[in-house]
């Protein structure tokens, strides 16, 4: 049996941080923060409403804005660095999570499909989602999704080439 040796390894796009924390997950949110920021910004340049509230209340929006947006930033911020995705001569590995952490692998032979997407958000911050399915996943979700890469078409070619050479009987 052939020792396991690394052929890519990345992790997700500086701008996870940024896509997931005002709307790559949850469109609720995003709506809370833009509306929170924008009420801020009501606050600062509406004079007549910051007499009537004075500047305690600008402080107050302030520190409302602070707590709702850093630690949802902080979060995903540790999120990001816990993600590694890795593709080995043997198969496809993630693992990440922070009150979670999950190791998922899965071996070439098992691999039905990889597709990338992109949806609108995506491609305004210019990431992209690898999807890896099996034929044991179910047909709406993938087994692993690498997300948020700046360029997927290494790691799907690599993923694609190796499919093939193991569909064939050999690897390298």
């Amino acid at each position: 049996m052939r020792e396991e040796k690394i052929l890519w390894s990345g992790k997700p796009s500086k701008k996870f941080i940024i896509y997931y924390s005002f709307g790559g997950s949850n469109i609720g949110l995003t709506i809370l923060i833009i509306f929170l920021i924008l009420m801020f910004f009501y606050f600062l340049f509406n004079s007549r409403v910051r007499e009537r509230a004075g500047w305690g209340g600008l402080i107050a929006m302030a520190v409302i804005v602070a707590l709702v947006v850093f630690p949802i930033l902080l979060y995903n911020i540790f999120l990001r660095r816990s993600y590694q995705y890795t593709i080995t001569n043997k198969g496809v590995k993630i693992t990440g999570g922070i009150f979670t952490k999950i190791t998922r692998d899965v071996s070439f032979s098992k691999i039905t499909d990889v597709t990338v997407s992109q949806n609108i958000l995506e491609k305004i911050f210019r990431i992209y989602e690898l999807h890896i399915q099996t034929a044991g996943s179910r047909a709406q979700q993938p087994e692993i999704s690498f997300l948020a890469l700046d360029n997927a078409d290494i790691p799907k070619n690599l993923i694609l080439r190796h499919m093939h050479q193991h569909a064939r009987g050999y690897s390298e």
